[in-house]
């Protein structure tokens, strides 16, 4: 609905439960943070969207194996805050990382996330202006899609 600033709220009154009732590096506490990440890149707060998905990150290394689903979103997420940033070399790496993990599950490497993340890929390289490499990757998208 738009309405950032109570989602914000809601966000936090989320977190703040599930870090009393939860251990400190349950999944649902890295999903809460991923939130909270959303909702500060909607409000253009890059840092602290930054900062919230870096925990997040944080919390499904030591909670989730390698190859989790949840990574790629994470991944995806980091990297979309870094090209908001214009700092596309971090962003590519985060998308790469978001695209192993696609790879090393048959169920994702045709799925929506491996084609978003190939479409975010070339977004980078088009931000780049590497319009060849861009367009590879974006034809990858579509051919998923």
């Amino acid at each position: 609905m738009g309405d950032n600033q109570t989602a914000l709220s809601y966000y936090q009154k989320a977190l703040e439960i599930q870090e009393l009732s939860l251990p400190s590096n349950h999944p649902d506490i890295a999903t809460a943070y991923n939130n909270l990440g959303t909702i500060y890149s909607a409000m253009g707060n890059k840092q602290k969207a930054l900062s919230s998905y870096e925990k997040s990150l944080e919390i499904e290394r030591t909670s989730l194996p390698s190859n989790h689903p949840t990574f790629v979103t994470t991944y995806n997420n980091i990297g979309l805050v870094h090209q908001s940033m214009d700092d596309y070399s971090t962003a590519l790496s985060f998308y790469q990382k978001a695209y192993e993990v696609c790879e090393k599950n048959p169920q994702l490497s045709q799925s929506d996330e491996a084609a978003s993340t190939f479409n975010k890929i070339g977004s980078a390289h088009h931000s780049m202006k590497e319009y060849s490499i861009a367009l590879s990757f974006l034809e990858k998208a579509v051919e998923i899609q």
